[in-house]
């Protein structure tokens, strides 16, 4: 199993969605740097950017494991239903890269390696079946996401401030609306397999005004670290910058609601999550905002890159 492991590695890569791995990273990044008040030491830069990043590609596998059965009606093109890989190795390699992760986290800090600990769990239960119980999957999701803010923060300095929770709340309600948006590219596949998502229950408008509302919840919750005086007035801009692009892609599905619309939502959404996760950064003393564009554009250039080069298909399905 080991050789076909390593054989296969390409199609391991291809299964973690690696564009997506750069929203945890950019949140872990983010984490390292307002905790420690400024860059921390380049090893536990690395370490706070990368561990979420693989944290996040190892639930990815996980959520395909769980998920075989109905993949094998919705999306039949994925490796594992297509026979690429088989479910034994999936499991192995997303188990032993969560063993380690954990490990090497705790070396450099217990409250770190129980948050690790604490995503996993989460990441479990919403690939079995929690992301099809509406607002409240989401809201999962969301958590998941903002935990990779407390991994980064306990590898570069062991402690969580309140400035760390301000941005946590943050991450969880941004990342809940994009999670709730996510599901518009699943409308037909959920509706064959009969899942609970907001969209399916509540219908395609109700669905765009939850993330509305969600999502300018999230652009007032940004904005509390600068109003508390945590951080100075030099990043509040890019919230709103990220806000009117949330907007543009809400609107993109309203006027067109189709799979491929939900597809080209969910980008927009994502384009916007790096530069306003970042944006936090840049309130800080010393911080830039061209420091802080320097890192969102590294960050988005390669998840950008990646999604070119390897995304899902739009699936549409006779219902």
């Amino acid at each position: 199993m080991k050789g076909a492991i390593i054989k296969n590695f390409g199609v391991f890569f291809e299964m973690t969605r690696p564009y997506n791995l750069f929203v945890p990273g950019a949140v872990g990044f983010c984490g390292a740097i307002l905790a420690y008040g400024g860059f921390p030491p380049l090893n536990l830069l690395l370490m706070a950017t990368l561990f979420p990043a693989l944290l996040w590609a190892a639930g990815q596998l996980i959520n395909d494991y769980l998920n075989y059965e109905e993949d094998l009606i919705g999306k039949p093109f994925l490796p594992l239903p297509s026979g690429r890989v088989s479910k034994q190795e999936v499991l192995l390699v997303s188990v032993t890269t969560f063993l380690i992760v954990v490990v090497i986290t705790a070396y450099y800090s217990l409250m770190g390696a129980a948050f690790a600990l604490i995503f996993i769990i989460g990441t479990t239960l919403y690939s079995g079946g929690f992301k099809k119980k509406g607002i409240y999957g989401n809201i999962l999701f969301g958590a998941m996401v903002a935990s990779c803010l407390i991994i980064g923060a306990s590898i570069s300095a062991d402690k969580i401030s309140e400035l760390i929770y301000l941005v946590l709340i943050a991450i969880i309600v941004n990342h809940s609306s994009q999670n709730l948006v996510g599901t518009f590219k699943d409308l037909e596949v959920d509706a064959k397999t009969h899942a609970s998502t907001v969209i399916q229950i509540k219908g395609i408008h109700i669905s765009i005004l939850y993330a509305f509302v969600i999502s300018t919840l999230a652009l007032i919750v940004s904005l509390t670290p600068w109003y508390f005086g945590y951080l100075k007035e030099n990043y509040v801009l890019i919230p709103f910058c990220a806000y009117l692009f949330q907007m543009r892609a809400l609107g993109l599905f309203y006027h067109s609601p189709s799979v491929n619309n939900g597809f080209e939502a969910l980008k927009m959404y994502r384009t916007a999550t790096i530069p306003l996760y970042l944006s936090f950064t840049a309130g800080l003393p010393g911080f830039s905002v061209v420091i802080t564009g320097l890192s969102a554009l590294v960050f988005m250039g390669f998840a950008e890159l990646l999604q070119e080069m390897i995304t899902e298909k739009p699936v549409k399905v006779n219902i």
